[in-house]
């Protein structure tokens, strides 16, 4: 029957390769620890997916020339004691090449506002607008105004003033409303944790009342178990008093027995 390398990645079937050259198809050694050798260097393990037998081969392409006894007569070759192959096509797979890293742009934490038709809009409002960021804004946009005012003493229309003003009141509403709705958005925050901790309160009250129905469930059996044992504890004592008596009540007739029998004897004489 036609053999196959049992080494992985290994395609070579039969004693002959793609070429046309003669293939030698070698047996696992019966020595333990050479064959353990083996199986370690094909990178197998000797379990329910892999088990040696005599059929199981190993072909000439994994060994060196140095693992083979000098050449005898034919042209059958054959491998030392302690040979073990070690020409393998593990390590010459190519590995895939890495991604280039990309670099994830930083989001910024708080977004722009916009101002249309005297009314003030906001295209998203961050839960992180804080008190903080509200000094801040305020700063500088008093900066702002500090500067253009400067500005107008040199020679610059008032507009500019009125203007950094107009904006600094329109961005401090901004604000105070982005401040509510976080208080608001952590007010309802809170309600939700809240319902959602009365919900498990709940369900461990009636775990708990369940438990104790169970509890109580068991005490009543046991206190069933205990009265049954005490009336069979008493059952026994009465067997135990009713033994005794009927023991002595034999005795009493044995001894009956026999003064009647030593009655009969001295009437007899």
């Amino acid at each position: 029957m036609p053999f196959n390398c049992c080494v992985p990645l290994c395609k070579q079937k039969g004693v002959r390769d793609a070429s046309g050259n003669k293939v030698s198809l070698f047996a696992f050694p019966s020595d333990p620890v050479v064959r353990k050798k083996w199986i370690v260097a094909i990178k197998r393990d000797d379990d329910e997916y892999f088990r040696v037998t005599k059929y199981t081969k190993v072909c000439s392409g994994h060994f060196q020339q140095s693992d083979y006894l000098p050449k005898v007569a034919g042209d059958r070759r054959f491998l030392k004691k302690e040979a073990v192959p070690s020409v393998f096509a593990f390590g010459n797979a190519e590995m895939p090449p890495r991604k280039k890293f990309r670099r994830r742009r930083p989001v910024p934490a708080v977004q722009k506002f916009t101002v249309a038709d005297g009314d003030v809009t906001s295209d998203v409002l961050s839960d992180s607008v804080t008190k903080d960021v509200a000094g801040k804004v305020a700063s500088s946009v008093i900066a702002d105004v500090s500067s253009n005012a400067i500005r107008d003493l040199t020679g610059h229309t008032v507009a500019d003033v009125n203007g950094a003003v107009e904006e600094y009141t329109i961005i401090g509403a901004v604000v105070d409303k982005a401040s509510k709705l976080v208080d608001v958005r952590r007010f309802q925050d809170l309600q939700e944790q809240t319902a959602s901790q009365a919900k498990l309160i709940q369900g461990l009250e009636l775990e708990l009342e369940r438990c104790k129905e169970q509890l109580r469930l068991a005490g009543d059996a046991l206190s069933n178990a205990h009265s049954a044992l005490n009336c069979a504890l008493s059952k026994c004592e009465r067997f135990n008093d009713q033994e005794r008596e009927l023991r002595d009540t034999k005795r009493a007739l044995f001894r009956t027995q026999k003064e009647l029998e030593l009655a009969l004897a001295r009437c007899n004489t």
